[in-house]
């Protein structure tokens, strides 16, 4: 039988018409469900609260987010819509930032002997991490002010590294405060955190300012119109330290210092003249603190009033009564009745 085989003329338009057929299309790959990035605005990958989820071989284990214990005050968000209650977490600190106020509505950290160390004083610079539509306040709006730039989270609490130091200088850690008040009661609680956490303790600390009738009312100083708080207030926890989570260890009997100074120019005396409880700066700041504890306990601690630094003696088992008489237990000349 013959066979048949197509002309050698007709090949190449047999090629053209093979090639140029359309290939059938691919599929594309199925669409991805959107991730919601849920960590706070300048946390980092892996990182809670700018903390890192799960510390390298041979670290410190301790849980010391301040914001699992103390909670979050004011609910402050990490959406930059939020401009007056921004949160804003490093692991040298976490803070709610007030965009109104331009400073923080409060400031939390944790402090224990490694964190205090020889670094030198950084520069104050504005925060370079706020968003934009923020206005980043610079060190000019204190000029010839009157007020000096008042440490929340203090300079010498973060002192183990420059860039621990350097974070605590950004502007969103400043508030106007009177010298009479930043170099006096203030400055002398801030030092009495330190020999306490140099003794062997470890610290919760928050931190903020208030307005006596609203802060509508308040003054305002540089270009930028910082507000003029009224007082500052703190609020601290102390434990023995102890690696581990520290929520099981603080109880109704866990030491408590709250205090309340007015930022006025009339302020004097030791730190312990303005000693309050929690409760009251609840009442006197409208935040809720301890959110993180039970409620039984976070009840307890809110009542308790501190007896000064003169009632206690710190150990290896913690605070041992004193029989030294107190020096502080109410509030002193100047402070918020």
């Amino acid at each position: 039988m013959r066979k048949f085989w197509p002309s050698l003329a007709i090949l190449p338009l047999l090629g053209v018409f093979l090639t140029g057929c359309p290939k059938p299309a691919t599929p594309p790959p199925p669409m991805r469900p959107a991730i919601t990035d849920s960590r706070p605005a300048n946390s980092k990958s892996g990182d809670f609260l700018g903390k890192p989820s799960r510390p390298s071989a041979g670290a410190d284990t301790t849980a010391d987010d301040p914001l699992a214990i103390l909670g979050n005050p004011d609910d402050a968000t990490d959406s930059p819509r939020n401009q007056d209650h921004f949160l804003m977490a490093r692991p040298q600190m976490t803070l709610s930032y007030n965009n109104t106020l331009r400073f923080p509505n409060w400031v939390a950290w944790h402090l224990k002997a490694s964190d205090i160390g020889e670094t030198e004083r950084s520069n104050f610079v504005p925060d370079p991490d706020l968003p934009a539509g923020f206005e980043a306040i610079t060190t000019r709006d204190y000029s010839s002010s009157g007020y000096d730039r008042g440490h929340n989270c203090p300079s010498k609490d973060r002192t183990a590294s420059p860039e621990d130091n350097q974070v605590v200088f950004y502007m969103t850690n400043i508030t106007p405060q009177f010298h009479e008040m930043n170099g006096g009661p203030w400055e002398g609680l801030e030092s009495y955190c330190r020999k306490l956490a140099q003794e062997g303790n470890e610290l919760y600390i928050l931190c903020g300012h208030g307005f006596n009738q609203g802060q509508e009312s308040a003054k305002t100083i540089g270009k930028d119109g910082i507000a003029v708080p009224d007082f500052g207030w703190k609020v601290i926890l102390v434990l023995p330290e102890k690696r581990g989570d520290d929520r099981p260890r603080i109880e109704e009997n866990t030491r408590i210092i709250a205090v309340q100074m007015e930022n006025t120019k009339r302020i004097s005396g030791p730190w312990d003249n303005f000693i309050t409880t929690a409760a009251q700066l609840e009442k006197a700041t409208g935040l809720r603190f301890f959110k993180g504890l039970p409620d039984s306990v976070a009840r307890a601690l809110k009542q308790k009033r501190d007896e000064g630094a003169n009632s206690f003696t710190s150990g290896p088992s913690g605070f041992k009564k004193s029989n030294r008489r107190s020096s502080g237990g109410s509030f002193g000349a100047g402070a918020r009745r």
